[in-house]
């Protein structure tokens, strides 16, 4: 907050901080935030899971009970144990899966790419590790792409004043012909 202090000026930062409150959340940088649909995610496939493993467990208890010297019964728990081990490991195989995909995402978005399925798209996925909730190998990947396609990312240096009387009054389409054409070199004439 004391940033932004510095930066509004003591008279406006105090109007803010009125309709703010308290708390710094409000500012946070996605270090110490979960989006609500990522908790919602997360929480169903949690239920689910647990739901699967409570009525799996309990359809063992019954089998046991009646397997008393039956070997066919023994076979079936047997069957069944081996089976929730086997959705156990994939129920887990799918969260990484998924916690893998999310720090991508978030990754790509950080880094400022304007559309994050195409930048993903043109990633290769053997490169890119996922090792205790970090992601190795892609930053390699974003530097060679801002090199070869700087139209895929937002631009992180301010414009001159020159620069920024230039694109007043272009559209967005004109934004992005004009990067094509400058990356390409006209090479298509």
């Amino acid at each position: 907050m004391d940033k932004l202090k510095k930066l509004l000026g003591e008279e406006l930062f105090n109007k803010v901080k009125e309709k703010l409150g308290e708390g710094d959340y409000f500012f946070a940088k996605g270090k110490d935030f979960v989006p609500k649909t990522r908790l919602d995610e997360v929480n169903t496939s949690y239920k689910e899971i647990k739901k699967q493993l409570i009525e799996r467990d309990n359809q063992l208890k019954e089998l046991s009970k009646k397997a008393a010297g039956h070997e066919e019964l023994t076979k079936q728990i047997q069957d069944l144990t081996e089976k929730n081990s086997r959705t156990v490991a994939e129920y887990e195989e799918r969260l990484l899966a998924r916690e893998k995909d999310y720090s991508i995402n978030n990754l790509l978005r950080d880094s400022g790419a304007r559309n994050i399925k195409a930048v993903k798209a043109l990633l290769d996925d053997s490169k890119i590790e996922f090792v205790d909730g970090a992601v190795k190998g892609i930053e390699e990947q974003l530097n060679s792409l801002r090199q070869s396609d700087p139209y895929l990312f937002a631009e992180s240096k301010m414009k001159s004043g020159a620069e920024q009387a230039d694109q007043i009054g272009k559209t967005e389409g004109d934004k992005w012909a004009e990067a094509f054409i400058q990356k390409n070199n006209n090479s298509f004439f």
